[in-house]
């Protein structure tokens, strides 16, 4: 998925193929892209495809279905993208998307305003059989909220930036959320602007503050395992199997075992 001009464009690579890399805009908003989450590979569960969707500051939710037919692909980057799409206007400017981890049927957005709401894509029931994007369930943390995540172990616990730390959220089945909040820095003195739950664990999130100081934090204990000033951060990752921390900083890339907490 790569972000350019407004526009979200999907990028084809075929490896077992003797072609150059294609290119396709997916679709496009108005104003600035904050945020394109792609739902990879369908779990069993689901009758959906793979599906891409994105936000931005014209409070746009835009969804849109891959279309499986190769020779739709326009190499000029044109607007010849198949497939089924539709958008929900937000009420505030769109910060975040997210799938959920095993059912991308499931889809978090994160909105300035401080609200988390997630929405469901389901068959309609109509002739036509195409999918229908629908609000579900939300949660309201203090604004101005610029990140969440969901965590891959425990898909029923959220965490967002938030200006006093990061909340953790727990969600049940029902949609009631338990909130908790968890100050990072020295009594919350900087906002959080990014904020990842550990891939291989539930109990450690990292968050950066707008200072460029970076934190891990361990959710069941009162520790804080990993603290760093930097000069600057434009980006972090967490292992998808291992408790390794990689940060982009001044045009170094950083990488931290978290594992003695």
């Amino acid at each position: 998925k790569i972000i350019k001009n407004r526009k979200v464009y999907l990028r084809l690579s075929y490896l077992c193929r003797s072609v150059e890399t294609a290119w396709r805009e997916v679709f496009q908003h108005s104003s600035s892209i904050n945020s394109v989450a792609y739902s990879g590979l369908c779990s069993s569960s689901s009758q959906l495809p793979s599906l891409c969707a994105s936000v931005g500051d014209d409070q746009l939710l835009r969804v849109w279905q891959e279309d499986s037919d190769e020779d739709s692909t326009n190499d000029d980057g044109g607007d010849g993208a198949g497939g089924w799409s539709d958008s929900i206007m937000l009420m505030e400017p769109g910060q975040t998307v997210r799938f959920h981890p095993e059912n991308p049927s499931l889809l978090l957005v994160c909105e300035i305003s401080g609200t988390l709401r997630l929405y469901r894509i389901s068959q309609s029931q109509d002739d036509s059989g195409q999918p229908m994007l629908t609000a579900d369930w939300s949660v309201r943390c203090p604004a101005p909220m610029l990140d969440a995540d969901w965590s891959l172990c425990d898909p029923n616990l959220l965490v967002a930036a938030c200006p006093a730390g990061v909340y953790i959220i727990n969600v049940d089945n029902n949609g009631s959320a338990r909130k908790r909040l968890r100050t990072v820095g020295s009594s919350g003195s900087s906002s959080v602007v990014t904020v990842r739950a550990a891939r291989s664990t539930a109990a450690l999130v990292a968050a950066v503050t707008a200072d460029n100081t970076l934190s891990v934090m361990h959710l069941t204990a009162n520790r804080i395992p990993l603290v760093a000033h930097l000069k600057a951060v434009s980006g972090i990752s967490w292992h998808l199997e291992q408790p390794y921390l990689a940060v982009g900083s001044d045009r170094r890339l950083l990488l931290w075992r978290v594992d003695h907490v």
